[in-house]
């Protein structure tokens, strides 16, 4: 929680450049919960990418992970927050 309120933390599998076909993968009330599902998650994708590389090409390359947050008293959504800086939390 911040000071703020609850903080919900979505991972998400999707595209930098576009979100219209992000896939929700799951919603955590812990930091700590967001990354252990993001660790697992990002790791299925490397497979699956080296797999699919010479069927789907640069689009299947492009395709990623993602954390969000959402802070319920003020609606505040935070994006991108897998960057290393905040996995080493």
């Amino acid at each position: 929680m911040t000071e703020q309120g609850k903080v919900h933390y979505l991972l998400v599998r999707g595209y930098e450049e576009f979100h219209d076909e992000d896939e929700w993968l799951g919603i955590y009330s812990t930091w700590e919960n967001a990354i252990a599902a993001y660790e697992r998650e990002h790791a299925a994708l490397e497979r699956e990418k080296a797999r699919d590389l010479e069927t789907f090409g640069e689009r299947a390359m492009r395709e990623e992970i993602q954390i969000h947050s959402f802070e319920e008293t003020t609606g505040r959504w935070r994006y991108h927050l897998q960057s290393k800086e905040n996995l080493q939390k």
